[in-house]
């Protein structure tokens, strides 16, 4: 198992990604999206981001407080990925 990995990604159009994960340093956990027509940044957490930062604006979206203590920090934000997800089951559109 790797403990850390950079990884640098080339797109047709010359487009890129620099993605660095580690287990072996503490990073913010967050992303950088770049390309002409403006940028984007979540911080930190980008799997439950509660803030987002593009074109000189900063939006901030709190998350609602856990009704049980979490392993994970800003693990409330996954609920809307649970939301979906259920939302699709219903609707049966996951189904095979």
């Amino acid at each position: 198992v790797d403990e850390s990995v950079s990884v640098t990604l080339e797109f047709p159009g010359g487009a890129l990604a620099v993605l660095t994960v580690s287990m072996a340093a503490e990073l913010p956990g967050g992303a950088a999206l770049g390309g002409p027509r403006g940028w984007a940044q979540f911080p930190s957490h980008m799997n439950c981001p509660t803030e987002l930062l593009w074109g000189g604006h900063h939006e901030r979206f709190p998350l609602p407080p856990p009704a049980q203590p979490l392993n994970f920090p800003h693990g409330t934000g996954l609920r809307f990925e649970a939301q979906h997800v259920r939302e699709c089951l219903l609707q049966g559109e996951l189904l095979g």
